[in-house]
């Protein structure tokens, strides 16, 4: 009775439907990403309009044509994430963090006789997959056993059907498990920017990007309550009486390689104000997937039956094309307060899918269809302020930005917000150290099978704080 080895792992690995997990996946790569400039991030990375420092690369290129001095930038970043589950009524924590180096910039002013031509290069983490789950209660209404049961082979080789594939282990069961994410994407940028007109700036930015995802399922079902204890399950088999536990373990793993470029114009006026805009091209990205799975179930009498975990491997690799963003900010400098705002525009729906090995064409059409279907356009904002204290070379931050959630018709509760504090000090225009701590807040769900019938409602909460380190000659 084997069915489908790919459908199987792909329906594995889908906490929801197919086309969704394929959703999640891009949207991986193409939202949520927050750059790693610590005077940035303490404004609440609204720099779209300033970007004159060496991370100024990440943001709006054009910015760092504002450098007079050869600059060297370090950053290193702590990232602690949180999460509130609730569960079939049962609530649960989950903690993870990391810690990087998250930024290395180098920036170099060419000697002009007008204008100014400077070049850079550099290092940011753009995106940290740290994250992760629990969750544990009653399910007296359907159960993951029969949900795989209708697709999949594995409750079959784990002997908790009969020979036609139908199995009585559909309800009351006791459900609990956890999820681990980790991993980053990392860019490697090469930049220029230069005044072409008085007060006009205009530079590019090209980053080779790579990294890595992991995201480890671990998903326990157990007879805590006796249901089972005197039914054989798999006619036939007389071990099967008594069940005990299923557990299931799915895991994913990326290697992700890509480029993109970004093109960026600052105009400075009277050096009160500047406007800047930022034209974020297409990101491409080739991922190679692996996933594999392993599980067992367990009876009354002893007995263990284990997945022969080489029939549950599986590998494939595709490319992804995230959307443009267009990025449009002004910042406003009133003697020794500066402002700052910016918005941006991104279509998710043109997110693509495209050159499928080991996956086939059809799947990546249906799953750019459901892009189309599920995502929608969102413009996301940012503000920000940074003040001078008076007869100090101390400076002080705040700021607030809001990535919203790509899915159509989501609630506001989904959009991820950030708070950001910052502060940092110049002495004698050569050296530079500077702290900012960033608080994220976001509601999130997800399904372990089907929809809404093995739910968990999550809460999570994210802080990180970043130190910066820089030297001007």
């Amino acid at each position: 009775m084997k069915k489908n080895i790919y459908l199987i792992l792909i329906l594995l690995f889908a906490g929801n439907q197919i086309s969704a997990q394929g959703l999640s996946d891009g949207l991986r790569l193409s939202a949520f990403g927050t750059n790693s400039g610590v005077r940035a991030l303490g404004m609440g990375n609204s720099y779209t309009a300033l970007s004159d420092d060496g991370t100024g690369m990440f943001y709006n290129p054009a910015g760092i044509g504002l450098v007079k001095k050869l600059e060297f930038t370090g950053n290193l970043d702590y990232f602690s994430y949180n999460n509130d589950v609730t569960f079939l009524g049962n609530k649960s924590k989950y903690n993870n963090s990391a810690t990087n180096l998250s930024s290395l910039s180098f920036i170099f002013p060419f000697p002009t006789l007008r204008g100014s031509f400077v070049v850079g290069a550099g290092y940011s983490t753009s995106h940290l997959y740290t994250g992760g789950l629990s969750f544990d209660g009653f399910n007296p209404g359907s159960s993951l056993i029969a949900d795989l049961a209708i697709d999949t082979d594995v409750p079959y080789d784990l002997f908790m059907t009969d020979e036609d594939g139908n199995t009585i282990l559909n309800s009351n069961l006791n459900q609990s498990g956890n999820t681990l994410e980790s991993g980053s994407l990392e860019n490697y940028a090469f930049t220029a920017g230069v005044e072409v007109y008085k007060d006009i700036f205009v530079g590019g930015t090209l980053n080779i990007s790579s990294g890595t995802y992991k995201n480890s399922r671990d998903f326990y079902e157990d007879d805590t309550r006796g249901f089972y204890d005197t039914t054989i399950v798999a006619p036939g088999y007389t071990f099967t009486r008594d069940f005990e536990t299923f557990f299931l373990n799915r895991t994913l793993d990326w290697e992700m390689q890509g480029w993109d470029f970004k093109l960026g114009v600052l105009y400075q006026i009277n050096k009160m104000a500047r406007f800047g805009l930022k034209i974020q091209f297409p990101k491409y990205y080739t991922v190679k997937e692996k996933f594999y799975a392993s599980g067992y179930s367990d009876w009354g009498n002893g007995t263990r039956r284990t997945l022969d975990e080489a029939d549950y491997e599986f590998s494939t690799e595709y490319d992804i094309t995230t959307p443009f963003e267009f990025s449009v900010g002004g910042a406003v400098n009133l003697t020794g307060l500066i402002l700052s705002g910016e918005v941006t525009l991104t279509d998710y729906t043109q997110m693509e899918f495209s050159n499928g090995i080991g996956i086939s064409e059809a799947e990546l059409v249906n799953i750019n269809k459901r892009a189309k279907e599920l995502l929608t356009a969102v413009m996301n904002y940012n503000v920000g302020a940074e003040y001078l204290i008076p007869t100090t070379n101390f400076r002080i931050r705040g700021g607030y930005f809001v990535q919203k959630s790509p899915y159509d018709g989501d609630d506001a509760a989904y959009d991820r917000k950030y708070v950001t504090l910052g502060g940092g000090f110049l002495v004698d225009g050569i050296i530079s150290l500077d702290l900012a701590f960033v608080r994220g807040f976001y509601d999130n769900f997800g399904d372990n099978y089907g929809s809404n019938l093995s739910r968990t409602q999550q809460s999570i909460t994210t802080n990180r704080l970043m130190l910066s380190f820089g030297y001007r000659f």
